[in-house]
C-alpha cells in the first residue's frame, strides 16, 4: 500500500535506503561519496525535507516499509529504493506512477541523477540520458530527464 511519509517513520525509511545503497550501489562510489549520501540519508535529514515541503512516498508491506519515493521542487527525484526482495515485482513502478499523479500539473519534466545501478531502471520508465556519467563528491551519477 502506498502511502505519503508520516513522521515517526524516517527511522525505517533510512534503514531501507541504506540497506539497498549499500549493496547496490555505494561500493561504486568513493569513501567521501558514501559519506555524503550517508549525511543525506539521516533519519532528521530526511524529516528536515519532508517538513520543508518534498514529496515522499512510501509502500508498506505487512507493516513495514519496502519501497520509497523522494521528490524535490516538483520536478527531482532524489531517493527511490525497494527492498531487494521486491525487486522486479512492479512496487518500483507503482510508486513511480503515484508520484507522477502527486506531480501532475506542476511540472514539464522529471529529472534524476542515476546511479549506474539505476540507469536501466530509469530507462524503462521513460528516462533519457541528458550527459555523460559525472562524478561530484564522490558521487558517480547519469543525469537523466524526462518530458512529462
Amino acid at each position: 500500500m502506498i502511502e505519503p511519509f508520516s513522521l515517526g517513520k524516517e527511522k525505517e525509511v533510512h534503514n531501507l535506503v541504506s540497506s539497498v545503497f549499500n549493496e547496490f550501489v555505494g561500493f561504486e562510489y568513493t569513501e567521501e561519496g558514501n559519506k555524503v549520501f550517508n549525511d543525506l540519508i539521516k533519519p532528521e535529514n530526511i524529516l528536515e525535507r519532508h517538513k520543508s515541503g518534498n514529496i515522499i512516498l512510501t509502500y508498506e508491506k505487512n507493516g513495514r516499509i519496502i519501497g520509497i519515493i523522494e521528490v524535490r521542487d516538483n520536478n527531482h527525484i532524489c531517493l527511490f529504493f525497494v527492498d531487494k526482495r521486491y525487486h522486479n515485482k512492479g512496487i518500483g513502478r507503482e510508486l513511480f506512477n503515484e508520484m507522477l499523479l502527486k506531480i501532475e500539473g506542476k511540472t514539464e519534466y522529471l529529472e534524476v541523477n542515476a546511479s549506474p545501478f539505476s540507469e536501466e531502471i530509469y530507462s524503462r520508465l521513460g528516462f533519457k540520458s541528458i550527459d555523460n556519467k559525472k562524478e561530484i563528491n564522490g558521487i558517480l551519477f547519469i543525469p537523466m530527464k524526462m518530458k512529462l
